[in-house]
């Protein structure tokens, strides 16, 4: 508590010692002149002077202390403002500011955005087609090896490249990069009708299958069969042509003279020998590799794998989006809590100093009354060091009013 407003009254409070010698020196002073007079009843002289001092001292310490006072009323009515008008104030903005931020974030991006609307209204139905799909199969979807199947029939596809590369050379002498791109298209298509193949068969001979289907399964089947059967042949045929050409000693200048037609024309009438049905076993057998991949990697309904698959990726993705709005949503709500707060530790602070204003406000009005009592008693020793050493030296008797009681003039003196 600064104690400024009370430098008016320090002597008093605690009173120097020179402070009482010098009023016994004045009434010493004034006892060899007999002053004051025995016959006086009022105060005078020395006495009125110590009391005249006392009060001017206590009227100033007193309206310090008032203006004082008003200015901690003044800083005690600004802090319950704050924290009864602005604290509210800012909770309630920064409340109404969160509440605007996630209604907005919810309208674009959470489960009032179009977004949400569109990913939930195909996620329930893909999970009507996949509640009735697994309602009617009672089975879970039989497939294996899925992460492994692709790379297998690349692999497959790569063994083809050099199996199927001479078959071309007939055509295509001393153009290596030629002969390479052609094996690599064959192998990649002769895969794909093996996986094609594959995939019919598992879903041909399933009862899961619709019945609808059933015809155009077993004409793809034998279409894409022949077709297979027919290429390979031909490319063992051409692979045949060209080993005989080799062991009769001809020479590929007296191939390509020929021309690829009559080439092509004459390696369909060759006789498959053993190079040709080398080839053509290789082929079948890596073909046959394929559709046994194929037909255990799918499952036997031809739809069944689709549907699980899309309501699995729609179901993870309103997972994704529900999770990623409820982090955003708490990211939001941690701003505001942060906020708050920091909002919430100024309150505390403004209540502590709240708090210390009224203490300091209690402590003024307690050492008002102290500080009263402390004036008087100064005072009236300082009084009575005067009339103790005046009366001591004085050949007259000791005027009247010494002998009033000190306390209750001092009192009055300092109050009237």
């Amino acid at each position: 508590m600064s104690m400024t407003y009370r430098k008016f009254i320090n002597k008093y409070i605690e009173l120097p010692q020179h402070e009482i010698s010098k009023a016994q020196k004045d009434g010493e002073f004034d006892g060899k002149k007999n002053i004051p007079k025995a016959n006086e009843n009022e105060v005078s002289g020395a006495i009125l002077k110590i009391l005249t001092d006392a009060r001017s001292a206590w009227d100033k310490y007193l309206s310090e202390k008032k203006n004082y006072l008003s200015d901690i009323k003044k800083k005690l009515s600004d802090t319950e403002y704050d924290i009864d008008t602005n604290i509210s104030a800012e909770i309630q903005k920064e409340s109404s500011k969160l509440d605007a931020e996630q209604a907005l974030y919810i309208n674009q991006e959470g489960n009032q955005s179009s977004k949400h609307e569109k990913l939930e209204e195909d996620l329930q139905n893909a999970k009507i087609d996949y509640d009735r799909l697994r309602s009617e199969l009672n089975r879970p979807v039989l497939t294996k090896f899925e992460k492994f199947y692709l790379p297998f029939l690349l692999i497959l596809s790569l063994a083809e490249i050099p199996v199927n590369r001479k078959a071309f050379a007939l055509f295509f002498t001393g153009e290596g990069y030629v002969l390479l791109v052609l094996a690599i298209a064959v192998g990649a298509m002769l895969i794909f009708f093996s996986h094609i193949i594959g995939h019919l068969v598992r879903e041909a001979g399933s009862n899961d299958s619709p019945p609808n289907l059933r015809t155009k399964q077993y004409m793809g089947i034998s279409s894409i069969s022949i077709v297979v059967i027919v290429l390979v042949y031909i490319l063992a045929l051409m692979r045949q042509k060209l080993a005989d050409v080799e062991k009769a000693g001809g020479t590929f200048e007296d191939l390509v003279a020929n021309g690829g037609v009559q080439n092509f024309q004459e390696a369909l009438f060759t006789p498959l020998g053993t190079d040709g049905a080398i080839l053509l076993v290789l082929n079948m057998t890596i073909i046959a590799a394929g559709i046994i991949a194929s037909f255990f990697r799918h499952d036997p309904h031809p739809y069944y794998e689709k549907v699980t698959q899309t309501y699995n990726k729609l179901r993870d993705q309103s997972f994704q989006m529900k999770q990623k709005v409820e982090d955003e949503l708490n990211n939001i709500q941690e701003k505001y809590n942060k906020k708050l707060e920091s909002t919430r530790n100024r309150e505390q602070n403004l209540n502590k100093d709240r708090d210390n204003l009224l203490k300091e406000v209690e402590a003024i009005q307690e050492n008002d009354k102290e500080d009263f009592k402390n004036v008087i008693n100064s005072v009236d020793r300082l009084i009575l060091s005067y009339e103790t050493a005046n009366a001591s030296i004085r050949e007259d008797k000791a005027p009247v009013f010494f002998k009033k009681n000190n306390s209750s003039k001092i009192r009055e003196f300092l109050v009237k």
